[in-house]
C-alpha cells in the first residue's frame, strides 16, 4: 500500500494559528484509478485531472467533475429522489429525443391523469392528459405558422368554402365553429367525413338537403340510416374496408347479422366477379326441391365454364358432417349417400376414375369403375364394369357384373381367377361347368372341344357331357 505524504503549513494570524492540510501530487500522477484522496480502496476518491478541474471516481472510473467555471458534468445516470426538482437556468438543453412522464412502478391512465407540461404566466398555460376524456387537452389556442397544416392520420385538415372536414369527438371552440354548418348550402357543397360523425354533428347534417356525391376519407361510421336507430349501420375504415352491421370490418366487405338473419339476399341469380373474366354464379331452382346451385363461368363468353376447386391447398371436405376425416367424407342416415347420375342420354355411362397424379400419359387414369344402364350391355337392368390398364395400353374391361348378377371376364379366354402364387382358399359352387367351345385350336391333347358339367351326389360325383348327353359316374376310392 502506498501512502501520500501530507505537508502541513501554518500561518500566524493574530494571536492564533490556522493550520491547512495540503495534498500535493503532480497532476500527471493522478487519475480515476489512482486518486490523490482515496476512500476505502485505492480507486475510489478525489483527483485533479487538469488545472482547476476536480473529479470524483468510483471503481477506477470518473463519475463527475467540476471545472473552473462551476460547470458540473455527470458521466452516469442522475437519480433525484425528491418531491420537487428546481432548475434555475435560462435554457434547459436535453440531448435525449424522448422525455418520459409519469414513469411509476405500474403506469396506467389513472396515474397519467393530469400529467403534462405547465408554463407559468399570468395564468398557467397547460398541455395535459385528461383521463376522463381520454385526450390531450390544451388550455390555450394553437396557432400554426404559415405553410403548416393540422394533419389527421397524415392528411391535412382544411376548412374552405367548398370543403368542410368533421372530426370525431369534437368539442369546445371547434364544435362551436361547426354550428355554422346551418348556413352552408349542402346542395352545392362537398362534405368530407373523417373518423366518425358524432351525434351533435349528425343532428345538423339531418337538417340539410340530401348530398349528391359525398366523399369519405379516414373512418366513417353512421348510425341507423332509415330509423335513426342507435345501432351502427355502415362503417368505412381508413383501410377502405366496409362493414355492415359491424364497426370493425376485417375485409373489403364485412356483412354481419343475427344467427338467422340473412347477410346477403339475392332475389334472382347472383354472382361474384373474380378478376376481369371469371365469375362465381349462384342461384336456386324456383321449384321443388328448391336446390341451391353454384357455377364458375367466363364473364365475357356466354356458356363457357371453368373448373371449381374445393380446398386446393389442403383440408378435408364433409357432406352431412362437420368433422370430415378424409378428403371427402359423406355421412347420411338415409338410404343414399352418393349417387352418380348421367344426363339421361342413352349409352352415357357414369364412372369413377383413378389417377396416379404423376406427370405423363403412362400415369394418367390407371383404373376405372363404370356402372349404369345400357341395353346393349346390361339388358333391361344395370351393370358394373372394372377396367384397368398397364403402361402403354388403353383402359381394358377386366370383368363385369350384369343385371342378373353374373360375373363375366372382360374378354374371352383372357383373365384368370387366381394364380400359381395367389390362390383362393376354397371354391364353393353348385355345379361346375367346363366348356372350351369357341376356343380356337381346342384342347392341347387332341385339339377337340367339349362342354361338361360336374355334379355332386350323396356317394358319388357325376360328369355329364353336354354335347352328347351321356352321363358318367366317377370311380372314387375311399382312403
Amino acid at each position: 500500500m502506498r501512502f501520500v505524504n501530507l505537508q502541513t503549513t501554518s500561518e500566524r494570524v493574530g494571536k492564533g494559528q490556522v493550520r491547512q492540510l495540503l495534498l500535493r501530487r503532480p497532476i500527471a500522477s493522478q487519475s480515476a484509478t489512482l486518486p490523490v484522496l482515496a476512500f476505502g480502496d485505492a480507486d475510489t476518491g478525489l483527483f485533479q485531472s487538469a488545472d482547476d478541474v476536480l473529479e470524483f471516481s468510483t471503481a477506477g472510473v470518473s463519475r463527475f467533475k467540476i471545472i473552473s467555471d462551476g460547470t458540473v458534468a455527470v458521466a452516469g445516470n442522475l437519480v433525484v429522489n425528491g418531491t420537487t426538482t428546481t432548475v434555475n437556468s435560462t435554457t434547459l438543453t436535453v440531448d435525449d429525443k424522448n422525455i418520459e412522464l409519469g414513469s411509476v412502478a405500474t403506469p396506467s391512465d389513472t396515474t397519467a391523469d393530469g400529467g403534462g407540461i405547465t408554463l407559468k404566466g399570468a395564468t398557467d398555460k397547460t398541455f395535459n392528459w385528461v383521463d376522463s376524456t381520454d385526450a390531450w387537452t390544451s388550455s390555450e389556442h394553437i396557432n400554426l405558422a404559415s405553410g403548416k397544416t393540422f394533419q389527421l392520420n397524415g392528411t391535412a385538415i382544411t376548412s374552405t368554402a367548398a370543403e368542410l372536414n368533421l372530426l370525431s369527438s369534437v368539442s369546445g371552440l371547434v364544435q362551436a365553429d361547426l354550428t355554422k354548418l346551418a348556413a352552408v348550402d349542402a346542395s352545392a357543397t362537398e362534405l368530407n367525413y373523417t373518423d366518425g360523425v358524432t351525434s351533435a354533428i349528425q343532428t345538423q347534417l339531418d337538417a340539410k338537403a340530401p348530398i349528391a356525391s359525398p366523399t369519405f376519407t379516414g373512418n366513417f361510421t353512421s348510425v341507423g340510416i332509415d330509423d335513426n336507430a342507435d345501432a351502427t349501420a355502415i362503417t368505412i375504415d381508413s383501410s377502405e374496408n366496409v362493414g355492415i352491421g359491424t364497426t370493425a370490418p376485417y375485409c373489403k366487405l364485412d356483412v354481419r347479422g343475427g344467427v338467422e338473419d340473412p347477410t346477403l339476399d339475392f332475389h334472382s341469380t347472383g354472382y361474384f366477379s373474380i378478376g376481369a373474366n371469371v365469375q362465381l354464379a349462384f342461384g336456386s331452382w324456383e321449384s321443388s326441391p328448391w336446390a341451391i346451385w353454384m357455377q364458375t363461368r367466363n364473364a365475357t363468353v356466354n356458356g363457357s365454364s371453368y373448373p371449381l376447386a374445393i380446398n386446393p391447398l389442403g383440408g378435408n371436405v364433409g357432406i352431412g358432417t362437420a368433422a370430415p376425416d378424409a378428403k371427402l367424407t359423406i355421412t347420411n342416415a338415409g338410404a343414399n349417400s352418393l349417387r352418380l347420375k348421367t344426363t339421361g342420354v342413352h349409352g352415357t355411362k357414369p364412372y369413377i376414375s383413378f389417377d396416379s397424379g404423376l406427370a405423363g400419359t403412362n400415369y394418367a387414369e390407371k383404373a376405372r369403375i363404370t356402372g349404369g344402364y345400357d341395353s346393349a350391355t346390361g339388358g333391361s337392368g344395370g351393370y358394373f364394369n372394372i377396367a384397368t390398364k398397364t403402361t402403354g395400353e388403353s383402359l381394358t374391361t377386366r370383368f363385369s357384373i350384369d343385371s342378373s348378377g353374373h360375373i363375366t371376364p372382360g374378354t374371352d379366354n383372357t383373365q384368370n381367377l387366381g394364380s400359381t402364387t395367389l390362390r383362393w382358399a376354397n371354391f364353393y359352387v353348385g355345379d361346375m361347368h367346363f366348356s372350351n367351345e369357341g376356343k380356337e385350336g381346342g384342347n392341347e391333347v387332341d385339339g377337340s372341344t367339349g362342354n361338361w358339367t360336374i355334379q355332386e351326389g350323396d356317394e358319388n360325383l357325376f360328369v355329364i357331357n353336354r354335347k352328347t348327353g351321356k352321363k358318367f359316374k366317377m370311380n372314387l376310392t375311399e382312403v
